[in-house]
């Protein structure tokens, strides 16, 4: 699977999610592609779930960056 592929479905999982914690854990994968992803959580701020947008939020914040890999 191509790598912008993958990123595009994790954003629509991500965007679809019912908890916190689950959107949280997608936001992780996502947040290994690096800058990339950037894309992925504003499209998730957009489309997503109240509890995905807020999952998103966090991993564009600068908080994100203190989180172990």
């Amino acid at each position: 699977m191509d790598t912008k592929k993958e990123i595009t479905g994790l954003a629509r999982r991500m965007a679809k999610c019912k908890t916190y914690d689950e959107a949280w854990m997608l936001g992780l994968e996502l947040e290994a592609f690096g800058q990339v992803s950037t894309v992925a959580f504003k499209y998730v701020l957009e489309h997503g779930t109240q509890l995905a947008r807020h999952a998103a939020a966090f991993w564009l914040s600068d908080e994100a960056e203190i989180v172990p890999a």
